[in-house]
């Protein structure tokens, strides 16, 4: 279900809605994805999110992934496709302060709004939660 696209094209583009996208790992592996992410240029992130959330049966889910290393040289293969090295993906891993700040937007979250799944919305202070079709999520939009 590709509703993304459509929400972006007829509420954001359109100032009906304000969308901000905050990172929500839920393990070890997606935190390195963050981390990841937020260390690729600015017009590399959210293609390359995208990317992986289509493609985590291959990375972040793979049977022969065993270790933390196993999963992060999977990581790194769509790293590298996004343009980073292996040095800068290295060091997104280990950036200490970035992964404080992505741990700490999580826990904002989860305090303020009661996250605890993704995907979770929060539409004028009103938590909703699932990953639902154009027509459900336009009608949350209506409704607020």
């Amino acid at each position: 279900m590709k509703v993304l696209p459509d929400i972006i094209q007829k509420f954001v583009k359109t100032d009906k809605i304000y969308y901000v996208f905050k990172d929500f790992p839920l393990n070890k592996d997606a935190l390195m994805a963050a981390q990841v992410a937020r260390s690729l240029p600015a017009h590399e992130y959210f293609p390359f999110i995208s990317e992986l959330f289509r493609t985590q049966d291959q990375w972040a889910y793979a049977p022969n992934l065993k270790t933390q290393q196993d999963y992060a040289n999977a990581l790194f293969r769509y790293a590298a496709l996004a343009g980073m090295d292996r040095a800068s993906f290295d060091a997104a891993l280990a950036n200490k302060k970035l992964e404080t700040f992505i741990l700490n937007e999580l826990n904002i979250g989860e305090k303020q709004f009661h996250i605890d799944a993704t995907p979770s919305f929060i539409i004028n202070g009103r938590k909703r939660e699932g990953a639902v079709d154009f027509k459900q999520f336009s009608r949350w939009i209506d409704e607020a």
